[in-house]
């Protein structure tokens, strides 16, 4: 018997509650390691919370498309009309209300979204992406629990899978982790499969379905799709040491973002150590920035 078969999914996705409910995500955690007073601004006084971009939002539209392509029709009705706020735009909102029986449905332009159906298309003529997203299992799988370090984790799996549906000689669970970048050098298709963020977030997904299934995943894939302009889709596994260094730095930050909490000081490290004499950060670099442009008007 498959080990999900009788488990399901501990927090359906689809609620509100997931983006509502307090407990910190891989972006909170990753944003810790960055940097305590990003965390600070962000997710504890909110004075800059973080902000989707288009290249996110991309990414998302994407994932239905590969994953629950009826869900994505619903949620979305493409338009040929090139201007929002418009009269006929107003229409078409109306009219695609009325069509789909959601009240959310959002209207989006065809050529924005006619390069995302060319990627979803591109993933499934992949040949180990396409095996893995046909193999049962199960999509968008939320979890949550209690760290080590007190403080309540969330994290949003977008794929589980039983290796055995799609490897002869493989057994055990996968989970897969869907990327959409919009670079596609090599380079930089290599820097943004193995970035310290993407360990951070293997690292969660492999916690969290230990937590929720009892046993901890044999592989996490990680699914990279770029945009522009080739489409490429690598599908790769993460190693064990990629793994391992996730994980690490997840419970680093979790037992700062422990500390930082009981204290209520979000100040880092080396600012702790800093001369309160000292000028802070920015007015050192705003004097660097005008002496640089003294210096060039000099030259000139």
């Amino acid at each position: 018997m498959r080990f999900y078969e009788d488990r399901p999914p501990a927090w359906e996705p689809e609620e509100p509650a997931y983006h509502e409910y307090g407990a910190h995500g891989t972006s909170m955690i990753r944003a810790f390691a960055k940097s305590r007073r990003l965390y600070e601004i962000r997710y504890v006084t909110k004075t800059h919370p973080p902000k989707s971009n288009d290249t996110m939002r991309a990414g998302s539209m994407v994932e239905l498309l590969v994953f629950d392509e009826d869900r994505f029709y619903n949620d979305f009705q493409m338009t040929h009309l090139e201007r929002r706020g418009t009269k006929a735009w107003k229409e078409a909102e109306q009219a695609a209300v009325e069509d789909t029986g959601n009240p959310h449905v959002e209207l989006v332009k065809d050529r924005d979204v006619r390069p995302l159906l060319e990627c979803a298309a591109r993933v499934r003529e992949h040949p180990l992406a396409r095996k893995i997203i046909e193999a049962p299992g199960l999509n968008q799988v939320a979890v949550r629990w209690p760290s080590v370090h007190g403080i309540e984790c969330k994290v949003l799996i977008d794929r589980v899978f039983e290796l055995a549906d799609v490897f002869d000689d493989l057994e055990g669970p996968a989970t897969v982790e869907f990327k959409f970048w919009r670079s596609c050098e090599p380079h930089q298709l290599r820097k943004h499969a193995w970035d310290q963020g993407l360990h951070l977030q293997v690292a969660q997904q492999a916690e969290g379905f230990a937590q929720e299934w009892g046993v901890r995943p044999v592989v996490n894939f990680v699914m990279v799709l770029c945009n522009l302009p080739t489409r490429e889709v690598v599908c790769r596994p993460v190693s064990d040491l990629s793994l391992h260094l996730g994980a690490e730095a997840v419970d680093h930050a979790l037992a700062g973002i422990a500390t930082c909490q009981l204290s209520g000081d979000y100040r880092n490290p080396y600012e702790l150590e800093r001369d309160p004499l000292e000028p802070p950060d920015w007015v050192i670099n705003e004097m660097r920035r005008k002496a640089r442009e003294e210096r060039r008007r000099d030259s000139e």
